[in-house]
Order: C-alpha cells, then structure tokens, then sequence
C-alpha cells in the first residue's frame, strides 16, 4: 500500500515491511486493501485532498465523512 499524505508534490511512500498492527492482523487472518484518506499534510479538519479528492459518506453521498481521516 502506498501514502502520499494527500499531497501531489509528494512521491507516494511504499512501506517494505508491514508494520506490527499489519503483521498480527494478517497473522489472525486479516486483508489488508486500503488506507485511509487524508487532508493535506494532515493539515485540515476535513477529509479532502488533490490526489483523492473528498471522502463521501457512504451512507449520503450528499455529505462528507467528516473527520480528518476520513470519518473513521
């Protein structure tokens, strides 16, 4: 998986180890698929950025996740 902070000036980061929480939720069976969006540099209350654009809500897509991480 990639991260780029949300920010297009930034070469996306690839992790070549997973990480501990990654190893045990593989190790229990899990797939990790995504990350998380991000405003830029993490630097917003909102989740929007100008690599991914905003996170809707899954529920309304009239309506942002809210949250800076995407509503999590």
């Amino acid at each position: 998986l990639s991260h780029a902070v949300g920010r297009k000036s930034k070469d996306p980061i690839i992790a070549l180890n997973d990480g501990d929480v990654v190893k045990r939720a593989k190790k229990a069976g899990a797939i990790p698929l995504l990350v998380s969006n991000t405003p830029e540099m993490c630097m917003c209350w909102e989740t929007f950025n100008n690599v991914t654009g905003i996170t809707w809500n899954p529920y309304d897509t009239n309506r942002s996740a809210g949250g800076s991480s995407g509503g999590e």
